[in-house]
């Protein structure tokens, strides 16, 4: 029974933990690459008008089974950070929900109107900062901004 609900416990605790996405797309499986001029699906327009060359991979920011989420991320960045946008894509439908830059995603487990919390860190050798995003029901925004360095 203890170790029942130990094991109940445990999936709890990691299902509820942040998920990180890495925005360093190369040789990373989980992002396809796309070209300046390859055809892609409407979702993925706005991304490669903005960058030329990209590459995607799905995001789980809501448990609905009827919108797909994806981080699209510009190929090339600085130092400092890396060019994305997450997207929604249903029922036809697409729409930027967040466009930022930075090195590493997390999609946290708190929710407002019904998407996962997100936060990106984005620096360099002399700063590191990281911004908290709630979804307001249309799009992403900033709600907190903090030092990632202490």
């Amino acid at each position: 029974m203890k170790k029942t609900f130990l094991l109940i416990c445990l999936a709890a605790i990691a299902a509820a933990s942040a998920e990180t996405i890495s925005l360093e797309v190369s040789g990373n499986p989980a992002f396809r690459q796309y070209s300046a001029n390859a055809k892609v699906e409407p979702a993925f327009k706005s991304i490669q008008n903005e960058c030329g060359d990209f590459a995607v991979a799905p995001v789980s920011l809501s448990p609905k089974k009827d919108t797909k989420y994806f981080v699209a991320v510009c190929t090339m960045g600085g130092s400092a950070s890396t060019e994305f946008q997450i997207l929604s894509s249903g029922r036809g439908k697409s729409k930027v929900l967040l466009e930022d830059g930075g090195y590493g995603i997390n999609i946290l487990p708190k929710q407002h109107n019904g998407l996962r919390d997100i936060a990106v860190t984005e620096g360099n050798a002399g700063y590191c900062t990281e911004t908290r995003y709630r979804f307001n029901g249309k799009a992403y925004r900033p709600y907190k901004r903090k030092s990632c360095l202490g």
